[in-house]
C-alpha cells in the first residue's frame, strides 16, 4: 500500500484498499450533489412561498373590493355611514381614506373615534 490509497473497512467487515485521489473526488462530488439538492429544495420552497403570497394579495384585493361594494352600496340604500363603520368596525377618518371623503357624508359621523357595537 502506498500513501495514496487508503484502506476502508466495509461493513460486512472486509477491506478495500482505494486509491486516496480517488476517494478524495467521490466525497467531493458527493458533498457538492448535496449541496445541489438542498439549494434546489430551498428555491422549491421559496417559489411555493412567493406564489402563496401572491394569491393571498390578490384574494386580499378581492376582498377590498367586496368591502367596498357592500359598504357603498349600504350607503347609497340608505344606511347611514355610523352604521356601517360600526359594522366594520374602523374609524371615521379609516372610512374616509378607505371609501373616499366624496361618498362620505360627515354629518353621519359625531367623532372620530372607533366606532362601538
Amino acid at each position: 500500500m502506498t500513501y495514496r490509497e487508503v484502506i476502508l473497512r466495509l461493513p460486512d467487515q472486509s477491506c478495500l484498499t482505494v486509491n486516496r485521489r480517488l476517494l478524495n473526488e467521490l466525497i467531493a462530488l458527493r458533498v457538492a450533489r448535496e449541496q445541489a439538492a438542498a439549494r434546489l429544495r430551498l428555491a422549491e420552497r421559496a417559489l411555493a412561498e412567493r406564489a402563496l403570497a401572491e394569491r393571498a394579495l390578490a384574494e386580499r384585493a378581492l376582498a377590498e373590493r367586496a368591502l367596498t361594494v357592500a359598504a357603498t352600496g349600504a350607503y347609497e340604500a340608505g344606511d347611514s355611514w355610523l352604521a356601517i363603520v360600526t359594522v366594520l368596525g374602523i374609524s371615521r377618518q379609516a372610512a374616509q381614506q378607505r371609501y373616499g371623503a366624496h361618498v362620505f357624508e360627515e354629518a353621519d359621523l359625531p367623532s372620530d373615534e372607533l366606532a362601538q357595537p
